[in-house]
């Protein structure tokens, strides 16, 4: 058993390295997307869009940056970490889910385009505001897992009292 125990474990070690790689480029592909935000707000001015609408829209994407790289941390941790079970990781969770919370809270307020006429279909399409669904199934996951690792963390140092 204690064999099998091992090579699941270096598995998921392998698994979350490469995941938090992937998770840390994507948060640089979304840092890039703020830069453009910044890019084209300093050389477009505000005419077609509002101080408010770009200030929503840059700390919208934002927050799913910072979250990406929470995500990425704790898989890194997970990796390189002899016990990922700890309150740091925890709350590591917590936090990433706040920042869904607020970036699918930002992205129901502001529409991502004004009204766009399809000249090829006779129609406009409009944009309407609404909750993910993708969100929000994210938030429940990443709260629900926090509270496991939690409990890991209690178990961890409840078998360490027993040794």
């Amino acid at each position: 058993m204690p064999d099998e125990i091992t090579r699941t474990f270096r598995s998921a070690t392998r698994v979350s390295g490469i995941g938090a790689a992937i998770l840390y480029g994507l948060a640089a592909f979304s840092f890039s997307i703020v830069c453009v935000y910044f890019f084209s707000f300093i050389h477009m001015g505000t005419e077609r869009y509002t101080v408010g609408w770009w200030l929503i829209a840059v700390v919208s994407t934002l927050s799913i940056t910072l979250a990406t790289v929470l995500l990425a941390r704790f898989l890194q941790l997970f990796c390189r970490s002899r016990s990922p079970f700890c309150a740091r990781q925890s709350h590591r969770l917590l936090i990433a889910a706040g920042l869904f919370c607020l970036h699918s809270f930002l992205d129901s307020i502001v529409p991502p385009f004004d009204s766009m006429p399809v000249a090829s279909a006779d129609i406009t399409l409009v944009p309407q505001s609404g909750l993910d669904l993708k969100v929000v199934v994210m938030v429940v996951f990443l709260v629900c897992l926090a509270m496991v690792v939690r409990y890991g963390d209690a178990l961890k140092e409840d078998s360490d009292a027993f040794v």
